[in-house]
């Protein structure tokens, strides 16, 4: 007897392909201010880092899938697929512009996935330095790459990103991969629309 693996699809509460959840994060989005409830940051980088990862299982015979993933997990901008680089057409929450837009995709999906697994074990691991309300400002880089306007920043790798540059960079991102992976299965052209 062949049992079918109880996946959300299977088993769910409303929520269950990955377009769903990009469009509870965003809800989840929207709620954000420059002075954000803790719930709300909570939600948005929790459902951030789970769309990562339901991405990975829905879609795992997508290749471009696959590339995201490894480029991720090594934290390895120049193996991110080049045809994401136009997917930021807001370049203005990058918090350099002098760096390649996917090592800000890169930044801002970790800063998620690590920050969803310190708020499961309690435990900060990874690049994430600091969380502050204010801008932080430690060295000369960040000196000319932070934002100064009212958020909540978060030091990853020794780069202050505000959580709406965050925000803005992971919703244009899954904006435009949704829509690559819509083409992709419709056989339409792979590159989106910029």
């Amino acid at each position: 007897m062949t049992s079918r693996q109880r996946t959300m699809q299977v088993v769910s509460y409303g929520i269950c392909r990955p377009q769903d959840l990009f469009e509870k994060l965003k809800r989840d989005a929207a709620k954000l201010t420059a002075q954000p409830n803790p719930d709300d940051v909570f939600n948005f980088l929790i459902t951030a880092a789970s769309l990562y990862e339901w991405m990975k299982k829905f879609f795992k015979d997508v290749p471009l899938i696959d590339e995201i993933a490894v480029a991720v997990e090594k934290r390895n901008w120049e193996s991110f697929p080049q045809t994401t680089t136009p997917w930021l057409a807001d370049i203005a929450c990058v918090p350099n512009v002098h760096l390649v837009e996917r090592h800000h995709i890169i930044n801002a999906l970790q800063i998620c996935w690590v920050t969803a697994g310190a708020s499961k074990h309690f435990i900060w691991n990874g690049d994430v330095k600091d969380v502050q309300p204010e801008p932080i400002v430690d060295d000369w880089y960040q000196y000319f790459f932070s934002s100064v306007e009212p958020d909540l920043y978060v030091d990853y790798d020794d780069e202050a990103y505000g959580l709406s540059q965050i925000r803005s960079i992971i919703l244009q991102f899954y904006e435009k991969l949704f829509c690559l992976i819509e083409k992709e299965a419709g056989g339409a052209d792979a590159q989106p629309d910029n």
